[in-house]
């Protein structure tokens, strides 16, 4: 294929000279002359392991070369990648007017043409950007049609200095996403040239993805310092910990507790943050992340209730009440203080908690019911369709096969469900349109986000 790459700093050529030792005829293309010369004469224009042979070798073969302006390049190309910065501004968002800027260049050069062309966003933008800002830009400029005179998607780098050619070559899948079905079957000859699986998705997906996967390396970072330093203080060696912590991979470094849901509870999780901050505070170290995660668990609850109150119904069903799934315990239950909460607030609740009926409670968990909830025979219930005979709206606080719900369940029954679980999830109606839940979906993402 015939590649542009338009911005020349380490994605852009890390990706420029592995697409050409791949047999691509690549064309970089960066404002900095100094770097274009650089790039043109076999060397790489800052320090990247690895990355100086290759471009020598590429150049020597003329499958690369770098130019500081496109020349009406684009109308002899298949593919541009746009990798050029997106600095952060003042406010702290990102500055994508080199993105846009770009992007008119090329909408300018195929201009009153009928050369199809594909746009591959690869610069770090928010969620939305290239939907409601490139897409248009690049019609309204091109006078193309994106899907069918022309490819736009999103294909986020995941280069790091310093390892970047490793990670091009050896990267667990690459990102691909579109703002239509048909543009994701116009990329199927350059998925060939992306390396490992190619998982297609939506653009605003693919724009997320980069910023996710840096906060979390950036959480780790600093969830890794403020350990050190709590260590530190009490003389703990933080490495040895550290490496213990690490060996765990059911719990620890795994996919465990990494998916969105609802709040956390228990005997234990709200406990311990509370001990280690308080102890933190009383031998004058600060851990901002970890005072954070228990005021993160508060907002997150808060924006739940506020999905709840949302839909309007007041009938309110909730399926388990212990912390989580797999237990009967009642102690610091998020799903329990969520009953106690809407019932406080005047809303009808009704529960059921297949661990124990209403008659066979164990003393302890009467205790607790009694505290929050001190007239629970009022609204435990001893089964399931109980609570779908007399709720409007359920609602879904845990995974657990004693509370599935299937579309045939819920055909008898006129309710809706709210899974703060699974957000995206839909329902049937006892009409059978699976997409009854929309409202609701879009309702908890919206107080999500504004948590």
């Amino acid at each position: 294929m015939r590649i542009l790459i338009w911005g020349l700093g380490c994605p852009g050529l890390v990706s420029a000279a592995c697409l050409a030792q791949m047999g691509h005829d690549v064309i970089g293309i960066d404002i900095d002359e100094a770097k274009v010369s650089a790039i043109n004469s076999g060397h790489s224009p800052f320090r990247e392991p690895g990355l100086t042979p290759l471009l020598e070798e590429n150049v020597k073969r003329g499958r690369l070369r770098a130019i500081t302006a496109s020349r009406d390049c684009v109308q002899n190309a298949d593919v541009s990648f746009i990798s050029v910065g997106t600095p952060s501004a003042s406010t702290g968002a990102l500055d994508t007017s080199q993105v846009e800027s770009v992007a008119e260049t090329i909408a300018s050069e195929l201009r009153g043409t009928a050369h199809f062309h594909q746009v591959v966003l690869r610069s770090t933008v928010c969620p939305g950007f290239t939907r409601e800002v490139l897409a248009p830009r690049l019609e309204k400029i091109s006078g193309l049609r994106i899907g069918r005179d022309l490819a736009l998607a999103v294909c986020p780098e995941f280069l790091r200095e310093g390892n970047a050619l490793d990670d091009f070559r050896e990267a667990p899948f690459s990102a691909l996403g579109t703002i239509e079905s048909r543009s994701a079957e116009m990329f199927s000859e350059l998925a060939r040239s992306l390396t490992g699986e190619v998982v297609q998705m939506s653009a605003e997906e693919a724009e997320m993805l980069k910023l996710m996967n840096n906060s979390f390396h950036a959480l780790k970072v600093g969830f890794a310092n403020e350990m050190g330093r709590i260590c530190a203080a009490g003389g703990v060696d933080p490495e040895k910990l550290m490496a213990l912590l690490c060996r765990d991979t059911r719990l620890n470094i795994s996919p465990a507790y990494l998916s969105p849901g609802f709040a956390f509870g228990g005997p234990c999780l709200p406990k311990d943050i509370a001990a280690i901050t308080t102890h933190a505070r009383s031998a004058g170290i600060k851990l901002p992340i970890l005072e954070s995660v228990l005021p993160s668990n508060k907002a997150h609850f808060d924006a739940c209730v506020r999905a709840i109150r949302a839909t309007g119904l007041r009938d309110v069903g909730i399926l388990g009440l212990a912390f989580k799934s797999g237990s009967d315990d009642l102690r610091n239950s998020p799903s329990l203080r969520l009953a106690a909460h809407l019932h406080h607030e005047g809303f009808s609740v009704r529960a059921y908690n297949p661990d124990e009926e209403p008659g066979t409670l164990s003393e302890s968990n009467r205790r607790v019911l009694e505290r929050l909830l001190p007239h629970y025979d009022q609204i435990l219930r001893p089964s399931l369709e109980a609570v779908l005979a007399s709720s409007s709206l359920i609602i879904i606080t845990q995974r657990r096969p004693e509370l599935t719900l299937t579309p045939e369940m819920l055909k008898d029954y006129d309710v809706k469900v709210l899974d703060l679980i699974d957000p995206a999830s839909t329902w049937a109606t006892p009409s059978g349109d699976r997409a009854c839940n929309r409202a609701s979906t879009i309702e908890i993402r919206n107080s999500l986000a504004g948590a």
